[in-house]
């Protein structure tokens, strides 16, 4: 949990806020079973990725999140100064990012959804002396939302393929969430990953449990990367659907259909990896205001 004397220190701080999104975006990527996802022992739908890269990405990214929780401390009380500030993190952080990854794209959307929370939770730090999930999630919509709002309605040349969702489809993806004050994970992805971890799943059950109920609820819009069919996102929220009424990570059944949920997602080339993103800020909220457990606790469970 967060000792509140480091309020006054600023350095501790940021550092302590961006120290804890790294472990969690570290467990995102070696937890087990994750369809269509790199994980510890599956590549997923991936062929030009694994775990190894995702880590060293994670940890070199750290550096940039430290820089936007810096960025929500200082202008607490100028918020319309944040936003344009962490595009421009942003951008210098996605560059960085393709130059270490030699142009492979392991974390651009925690990079969109990371900046934001972590300068969001700062905000709320420093002007609440708490870190309130509710509170960092709302924070997000103010910082950013007429901003994101003016991104959907851009209709020049070379949309990315969540404006061209938007644009077809009505689908408003990860820029919705955050305009929405990020409502699927304090009112779902988080309450499931706590009643998880309540009923005795360990952290690593509990992380795959909320990562299938976001991919059963979220429109993901990164799903179209590869291929530009609707169809392939309502694949995926059917699939998960399945696994969940089949009772998910706790039954055998459930277990049974996660597997072949991957191979289907494998074979369709199907990555949920705007699902990913929102597990990644799930569990800095969670982490945020928990003790952080070791990850060699996961490790210990390979058999």
């Amino acid at each position: 949990m967060y000792d509140k004397t480091i309020i006054n220190n600023e350095e501790f701080f940021v550092e302590w806020l961006a120290n804890k999104f790294c472990y969690s975006s570290i467990l995102e990527a070696i937890v087990w079973p994750s369809p269509g996802l790199v994980n510890l022992f599956d590549n997923g739908s991936h062929n030009d990725m694994d775990v190894k890269i995702f880590l060293n990405s994670s940890i070199f990214l750290k550096k940039y999140f430290k820089q936007a929780a810096v960025i929500g401390y200082k202008n607490h009380h100028q918020i319309d100064k944040i936003f344009p500030h962490l595009r421009e993190v942003g951008k210098q952080a996605e560059k960085e990012m393709f130059l270490l990854n030699k142009g492979v794209n392991t974390h651009k959307g925690t990079i969109f959804l990371g900046l934001l929370v972590c300068a969001a939770a700062s905000i709320v730090y420093k002007n609440t002396k708490e870190l309130s999930p509710v509170s960092i999630c709302d924070q997000t919509s103010i910082i950013s939302k007429k901003y994101l709002e003016k991104d959907l309605e851009y209709e020049g040349k070379n949309l990315t393929t969540g404006l061209k969702a938007y644009k077809e489809y009505g689908f408003t993806g990860i820029r919705g969430q955050v305009i929405d004050g990020l409502a699927i994970i304090h009112n779902f992805s988080l309450p499931i990953l706590k009643e998880s971890l309540i009923n005795g799943l360990s952290l690593r059950l509990s992380l795959v449990q909320t990562l299938i109920s976001l991919i059963s609820r979220l429109d993901d819009t990164t799903i179209l990367n590869r291929k530009f069919e609707v169809d392939r996102i309502h694949f995926a929220k059917k699939w998960a659907l399945k696994v969940l009424e089949a009772g998910g990570i706790y039954t055998k059944e459930g277990k049974k259909l996660i597997k072949v949920m991957n191979e289907e997602f494998k074979q369709c080339s199907i990555s949920p990896g705007g699902s990913a993103d929102l597990l990644i800020i799930t569990a800095s909220l969670y982490f945020w205001n928990e003790e952080l457990p070791e990850v060699q606790e996961i490790l210990n469970e390979i058999s």
